[in-house]
């Protein structure tokens, strides 16, 4: 038959293995936080779909975690009659010095679309590792222009 003092040492054991298993997991599990962006357009309308039926108003980033890029793909579509040459920057941050450790960048700066015709353009969200935990909401505007050829 097993002891007594051996059956709360094997419990004392475990308990002691849990909880440091519990701490282990909460000091190291990410920190994540949920981002929109609005967008505006000059010259040209940004769409979700490759056939540039739905226009995008916003980008919803969906759960984002320090140290990892977010990446959403969008059809920038001219919808002018003459060539335009594609540009992007974004304003409003808000709050404002959240850009200090979020990086928007896009693979379409520089493109030309012709009248009619559509780019597909990523945009990447660059979250730094060290962002502050207060940042749990933030919001910022992409503006993406068309400027003629």
């Amino acid at each position: 038959m097993i002891s007594r003092r051996i059956l709360i040492a094997c419990a004392l054991i475990i308990l002691i293995a849990f909880d440091v298993a519990v701490w282990a997991y909460l000091l190291t599990s990410s920190y994540r936080f949920g981002n929109v962006a609005h967008l505006k357009t000059v010259g040209v309308a940004v769409y979700a779909d490759q056939a540039c039926t739905q226009k995008l108003y916003n980008i919803s980033w969906g759960i984002l975690e320090p140290g990892h890029v977010k990446n959403v793909t969008v059809y920038v579509r001219n919808e002018g009659n003459v060539a335009e040459i594609l540009s992007m920057y974004v304003e409003n941050w808000n709050p404002q010095n959240v850009s200090d450790w979020l990086l928007l960048t896009w693979d379409a700066n520089g493109e030309i679309v012709q009248p009619e015709d559509s780019a597909t353009a990523s945009f990447n969200l660059a979250v730094d590792a060290s962002i502050p935990h207060s940042f749990k909401d933030f919001s910022f505007d992409i503006v993406v222009v068309g400027v003629e050829q």
